[in-house]
């Protein structure tokens, strides 16, 4: 992700324990974590892994 352009504009990446880690923190119970790899993009170019990360959770 760091290689994208947008990401000098105050984008934050967090690694998929820090993002359970938050949420347990502030008083969300995870549900479900899915990864999928995506087909590679082409940014300026340049072939990039794609991938996505959705974490599910609800307020205890």
């Amino acid at each position: 992700m760091q290689h994208y352009p947008f990401v000098k504009y105050g984008f934050t990446l967090y690694a998929k324990e820090d993002v359970v880690d938050l949420l347990n923190n502030n008083h969300f119970s995870v549900i479900n974590i899915l990864e999928k790899n995506e087909p590679d993009m082409e940014v300026n170019g340049e072939k990039m892994p794609t991938a996505t990360l959705l974490v599910t959770a609800e307020k205890m």
